[in-house]
């Protein structure tokens, strides 16, 4: 016998006798022949089909970072369009799925190896990969506090490196919304919503308490006053900042019995005060109790007790 002719019907043939191994680079049906002659030129050639079948060829179409507790969708997709595709996940954390579309979430930072292999039904397949690198939240860290009415605070807080955005809410009360550290003087207490996002685009969120309080800072009583005509702390009267309303103010003698009483008036005003009076006639010098309720500018109420001494 002369030598064996294969022609594999994709343009490529061969003179071995024993069949020999090809790869088909495409899908398709392939008329593969042997042709055999003989010494005596006597030819014969067998023809049959080939059926190759496309491999899958799996993608993950993912970014190459993401955050711990992102929703991840991990959708098994092919560079081209089959049939009949088997699916198998491995997320790189002990985790598998034989489904195709998987929604998946990281809960500890770290570098993880994701893979996807796609198989037909003649278990013809191939894998794709994708090196994953899950990064930490931002850490905010943060503490509630208090400020006298009137008064303003940067807000205590700090963060961990690489954040690029900063957003404030509510904006009532701030110096910015958009910095890291704004200055807070809020009128009534206020939780402020700190949301962060860093380099990563990983994202955090805290809520912070700045508590307003009427405080001594705010108000103020003088314990003696001497209504002599001088010119000089001859009225007493009642001083706010940040507490200039007066619900109302009562002055007894030492027997309890009232001797001055005014209500719904300003504070720092002398002439709403009291001139060491009772009724028409001079009260003598003693000393007085008196009650004044401060109303706040955040609206707490601040009942004050105490003694002021009438000198004349």
């Amino acid at each position: 016998l002369k030598p064996y002719a294969w022609d594999f019907g994709d343009g490529s043939t061969s003179s071995a006798i024993t069949p020999p191994p090809h790869n088909f680079t495409q899908p398709g049906l392939y008329p593969v022949s042997l042709t055999v002659t003989t010494n005596n030129n006597c030819v014969s050639t067998f023809t049959d089909t080939v059926y190759v079948l496309r491999t899958p060829d799996p993608v993950i179409h993912m970014d190459a970072i993401t955050c711990v507790a992102r929703q991840l969708n991990f959708n098994g997709v092919l560079v081209q369009a089959d049939t009949a595709i088997q699916w198998n996940w491995n997320f790189g954390d002990g985790r598998t799925s034989t489904e195709q579309n998987n929604q998946v979430s990281y809960e500890k930072p770290g570098n993880y190896l994701v893979t996807l292999t796609a198989a037909n039904s003649f278990n013809c397949k191939a894998t794709d990969s994708l090196p994953l690198t899950v990064a930490p939240l931002p850490v905010i860290t943060a503490q509630a506090i208090t400020i006298p009415v009137g008064g303003q605070t940067p807000i205590p807080v700090s963060y961990t490196s690489g954040i690029k955005t900063y957003n404030w809410t509510p904006s009532d009360g701030l110096s910015c919304i958009n910095c890291a550290v704004p200055v807070a003087n809020p009128v009534q207490t206020t939780t402020y919503t700190i949301n962060v996002a860093d380099s990563n685009t990983c994202t955090n969120s805290a809520d912070i308490t700045v508590t307003v309080a009427c405080t001594a800072e705010n108000y103020f009583v003088p314990n003696t006053f001497s209504p002599n005509g001088d010119g000089m702390n001859d009225v007493f009267y009642p001083r706010g900042r940040g507490a200039t309303r007066i619900q109302s103010m009562r002055i007894f003698n030492r027997w309890g019995t009232l001797v001055f009483d005014k209500r719904g008036f300003t504070a720092n005003d002398p002439s709403a005060g009291w001139n060491g009076n009772y009724g028409t006639a001079a009260a003598p010098s003693d000393v007085y109790v008196y009650v004044v309720e401060f109303v706040c500018d955040n609206s707490q109420i601040v009942t004050l007790k105490g003694n002021v001494t009438l000198i004349r």
